[in-house]
């Protein structure tokens, strides 16, 4: 006689510290393998307070802290599926370190007219205009990849725009254009403010360009710069963000030219702690109850994919 059955799904994963892992760093790992409500435990077999977030594209995160790690610390933990209501931690922000605020990174998915979801031809401003027949033939997507020729797309940051954090734009881009530009565009809450600018503030930005012509360059940057209007100075080198930052767009610029671009990310940084988790195996787990109400100890354990 058999209770109840199901396979339940888990994670191996070792956890490693830097040099300067700081108090309470956060673990956060992307795991979109692992579906319902999750458990984390240590080596030890006990359990460490987890909760699951899920980035603008739908992944899921589960993420923990480290209550006192060592210098360069190797720890191991297990992150199963178990039954029950999904547990949260105040202390875990809502967006993690990992995540992709980009939605629609790989330019895969399409909206009911077949364009690229999410994205959109630009005259500027963040201004999202209609595709066209000119504008359709002007941007091609394939294999996570974009190709550009002659034309300014943009695409608007959901969510995790936030006041004082820190941000990494990164991607791998390749020209033969004149010049290709990436810019991460700041702004206030939209809706909230005029014209969704921040008074007293212009040209508010994280800029990056592709040097090198004819030859993949990754980028990386997580510095912004802006106007001061009443010191009439451009400040440099800025990392967190100004008060009344609440939304940002995304401008990706052809110019004479064209270009591809790949790999494209924005994350929040500002709790990157230097922590790194590393996957190990997933398990397939039988957990069937015997007429005693036992599981049967390791009947199906079965590795799915090794990393």
């Amino acid at each position: 006689m058999i209770s109840s059955f199901f396979l339940a799904a888990s994670l191996a994963l070792t956890v490693k510290t830097g040099i300067a892992p700081g108090t309470n760093p956060l673990v956060t790992m992307a795991v979109p393998e692992l579906k319902g409500t999750l458990e984390v435990v240590d080596a030890k077999g006990r359990t460490v307070p987890c909760a699951v977030r899920m980035d603008p594209s739908g992944v899921r995160f589960v993420a923990f802290r480290l209550e006192r790690p060592g210098i360069l610390e190797l720890m191991d933990f297990t992150v199963r599926e178990v039954s029950g209501k999904q547990g949260d931690l105040a202390d875990i922000p809502t967006v993690l370190p990992g995540m992709n605020l980009v939605a629609n990174a790989d330019f895969a998915r399409r909206d009911e007219n077949g364009d690229i979801a999410d994205w959109a031809p630009s005259s500027g401003y963040g201004q999202k205009d209609r595709w066209t027949r000119e504008s359709r033939a002007a941007v091609i997507t394939c294999g996570g990849e974009m190709t550009l020729s002659n034309v300014v797309v943009v695409a608007w940051l959901r969510r995790g725009i936030v006041p004082g954090h820190v941000y990494r734009v990164s991607f791998d881009g390749y020209r033969e254009a004149k010049r290709m530009g990436v810019t991460l565009w700041f702004q206030g809450d939209r809706g909230k403010l005029p014209n969704d600018y921040i008074y007293g503030v212009g040209n508010y930005k994280n800029s990056n360009d592709v040097d090198s012509c004819g030859r993949w360059q990754h980028v990386e940057s997580s510095a912004f710069v802006y106007f001061d209007k009443a010191s009439e100075r451009t400040v440099l080198g800025c990392r967190r963000l100004l008060p009344g930052t609440g939304s940002a767009y995304l401008q990706v610029k052809a110019a004479d030219g064209v270009c591809r671009i790949k790999n494209l990310r924005v994350e929040d940084i500002t709790e990157d702690a230097g922590v790194r988790a590393v996957r190990k195996r997933t398990y397939i787990t039988n957990t069937s109850q015997n007429f005693w109400g036992q599981a049967p100890r390791n009947r199906c354990k079965t590795p799915t994919c090794t990393f």
